[in-house]
């Protein structure tokens, strides 16, 4: 983006993708394996499967951490967060 004269529409641009990357932590492949404790053979299954969000920028593929969290979250199972933690085991 730095070859692009600076317009006001290119400007608007390169501001919105300095926000994005700036809000969004982004992963590579082997970092989210890691943080879902799952092996990257499991994860590239599930990113050709579409289930999990991922980003493709050309060949390369990073995950949103929010997104990967969302995952994890979605996929507990039985009670909830506050009924896990509520529980006598917890104290």
């Amino acid at each position: 983006m730095d070859n692009l004269k600076d317009t006001p529409s290119t400007k608007s641009m390169k501001g919105t993708f300095a926000a994005i990357v700036e809000e969004e932590e982004l992963l590579t492949t082997k970092q989210t394996a890691r943080l879902m404790r799952v092996s990257l053979r499991v994860l590239r299954y599930w990113t050709a499967q579409k289930t999990i969000p991922y980003i493709r920028i050309g060949r390369m593929i990073r995950f949103r951490k929010r997104d990967v969290l969302e995952f994890i979250d979605m996929h507990i199972v039985g009670g909830t967060a506050r009924d896990r933690n509520s529980s006598p085991h917890c104290e």
